[in-house]
């Protein structure tokens, strides 16, 4: 889904979601939502919004079309119930985006193997389209051929009964 192209439309949004902000460069509210597979309106409500912080602009920028993570602060729980404020770094890196991880890849599996039979499939009509092109390029070539033929044919028979009239 993610749109790589840079425009003139394209703005920086952020949102919060979980105890993490996320950024996406997009060129539509509609399509930050859809990066971030959101199927309610947040701006609508405010808990999105267009940033123009020069560290989130650079950042999404460079993933135009994929949320990444804002980077600042983060409250991580700590022992005994406290919550402190910690700047998570290294998951804030730009370019990098971390995908959540799956503990069932079952339904993974299944798509993949779906993709790779559609692949198949489509591989194997695309040979027999274009062998039928094939066969009708002959056919045509052959027309050609008949048309040409009998256009001489008629062109000699006019310029003969063009001179018997003479």
């Amino acid at each position: 889904m993610a749109d790589k192209r840079i425009t003139l439309r394209t703005k920086v949004y952020m949102t919060r979601i979980g105890v993490r902000d996320w950024l996406v460069a997009a060129d539509s509210q509609k399509a930050a939502l859809q990066a971030w597979d959101v199927h309610r309106n947040l701006f609508s409500t405010g808990e999105a919004r267009i940033t123009n912080d020069a560290a989130h602009v650079a950042l999404a920028m460079k993933a135009p079309g994929l949320p990444v993570p804002a980077p600042g602060r983060v409250q991580v729980p700590e022992e005994k119930g406290r919550v402190s404020n910690v700047v998570r770094l290294a998951a804030a890196r730009p370019g990098r985006v971390e995908a959540p991880k799956a503990k069932d890849t079952s339904k993974l599996d299944a798509v993949e193997e779906e993709l790779r039979a559609f692949e198949r499939d489509a591989k194997r009509a695309r040979t027999e389209i274009e062998k039928r092109k094939r066969a009708v390029e002959t056919e045509l070539e052959a027309f050609d051929a008949a048309a040409e033929r009998k256009r001489i044919l008629l062109a000699k028979r006019i310029k003969r009964e063009q001179e018997a009239l003479k």
